[in-house]
């Protein structure tokens, strides 16, 4: 059977999970549902036609905050001619969507190695740069709350990634897991003496210390401060 891959808005009362394969985190999503009821869904799901049964293959949390947010229809990337080179195809598309954000972006690669396309083989497909693809793929070590700080540009990528580094460093053995579930940026931070915020109303607060702005600056001075002792050293 010829594959197929179609952009389509569908109804969010059509998709049906697939629950075999749900990967994705659907705890803590009522932020990316405010997101979306707001802003819309930016990243369409990846969708398999079998037989007229729309199986959501990647996206189950935007999925569940389409749900939550009310959503009547959202818009998918749809394969018929159901086997794993067509959902590769199709996540292949999804990976080279020009709007997609650096954690979507991320996830997308994610998936496409989920899938078991190595690196190389995705750089091939895409024209990506293999660099680029393992530092996208680098921003998943961080926690779920420095991920949303990535997607809403409360954190450059280039502080994303050094943050990452810190994650993946400290993680060893059967620690791992506990490590990543952790919340990154708490009173035990190593920047968190250095916050003053007074922002307690209207924004989110990370660990009880600061928002994500304030946490952003004390992350940019430390930045500042470790270039200028390297320049005179």
């Amino acid at each position: 059977m010829a594959t197929h891959v179609q952009l389509r808005t569908v109804p969010v009362k059509d998709l049906i999970a697939n629950q075999a394969n749900v990967r994705d985190r659907l705890a803590d999503i009522d932020e990316l549902a405010n997101s979306i009821r707001a802003n819309g869904l930016l990243q369409p799901l990846v969708v398999n036609d079998k037989g007229g049964r729309l199986i959501v293959t990647d996206g189950h949390r935007r999925l569940e905050a389409c749900i939550r947010a009310c959503v009547p229809a959202v818009p998918c990337l749809v394969t018929t001619g159901a086997d794993t080179r067509a959902v590769t195809t199709t996540m292949l598309a999804a990976a080279m969507h020009q709007e997609l954000r650096p954690i979507e972006q991320a996830r997308a690669f994610k998936a496409l190695q989920d899938e078991g396309v190595t690196v190389p083989e995705i750089a091939r497909s895409t024209g990506y740069r293999v660099a680029l693809i393992r530092a996208r793929l680098l921003l998943l070590e961080l926690p779920l709350e420095a991920q949303d700080m990535v997607d809403n540009d409360e954190l450059t990528i280039g502080q994303a990634t050094d943050l990452a580094k810190q994650v993946k460093a400290k993680k060893s053995g059967s620690t791992a897991v506990k490590t990543v579930k952790q919340p990154h940026f708490t009173s035990k931070h190593y920047l968190a003496k250095h916050i003053v915020c007074f922002h307690h109303e209207g924004r989110q607060m990370y660990g009880g210390i600061g928002c994500g702005p304030c946490w952003e600056k004390a992350i940019r001075d430390n930045e500042r401060e470790r270039l200028s002792r390297e320049e005179v050293a």
